[in-house]
C-alpha cells in the first residue's frame, strides 16, 4: 500500500462522514423548525382564544 492510496482512502472516508453528518443535521434541523413553528401556532391559537395579545413568557 502506498501513501497516495492511504490518503485517498482517508480523504474519501472523511468526505463520506461529512456528507452523512450534513444529512443528519438537515433532517434534525427540519424537525426542530417544524416543532418551533407548531409551538408558535399553538401560542397564537391560545392568544386568539383568550383574547390576550401578549405572548406568554417561558
Amino acid at each position: 500500500m502506498n501513501w497516495q492510496l492511504i490518503w485517498q482512502v482517508v480523504f474519501f472516508g472523511l468526505m463520506l462522514g461529512f456528507a452523512a453528518m450534513s444529512v443528519l443535521v438537515i433532517i434534525n434541523g427540519a424537525k426542530d423548525v417544524r416543532r418551533l413553528l407548531s409551538g408558535l401556532e399553538d401560542t397564537r391559537a391560545n392568544a386568539d382564544n383568550t383574547g390576550n395579545d401578549e405572548t406568554p413568557h417561558q
